[in-house]
């Protein structure tokens, strides 16, 4: 019990040794109450029937088709998007040896180039 006497603020005092005692007995707080004559009595507990908590009807929703849907299309534009990198990788490596081939050839069409010019001569 707390019995708010005076004004505030007010602090817990509880385990302080510079805390005074200020306890005033029940009966002065809570008028009526008399331990002796008012014993707790209580029925003896029996089962009762077993009841459903609301949350129960919550775990049990139905699958939400739509969320599915949505989830894998966007897993699918996921495994899309990354064979469409891969294959842009394949093509980015691929030019580099046609490059070399393609130097090599104009190397050998510029040799064949200066043999004809000579014999033009």
């Amino acid at each position: 019990m707390f019995a708010a006497r005076g004004t505030g603020p007010f602090e817990l005092g509880y385990g302080s040794a510079q805390a005074r005692p200020a306890a005033l007995p029940i009966e002065t707080l809570v008028p009526g109450f008399d331990a002796v004559t008012t014993p707790a009595s209580f029925a003896t507990a029996t089962p009762g029937t077993p009841t459903v908590p609301p949350a129960m009807a919550a775990l049990k929703q139905p699958i939400d088709a739509k969320r599915w849907l949505l989830w894998s299309a966007l897993g699918l534009a996921a495994i899309v998007l990354a064979w469409m990198a891969y294959a842009l990788s394949k093509q980015m490596r691929t030019p580099a040896a046609d490059a070399k081939d393609a130097a090599a050839s104009r190397a050998v069409g510029a040799v064949a180039d200066s043999t004809t010019a000579g014999d033009g001569s």
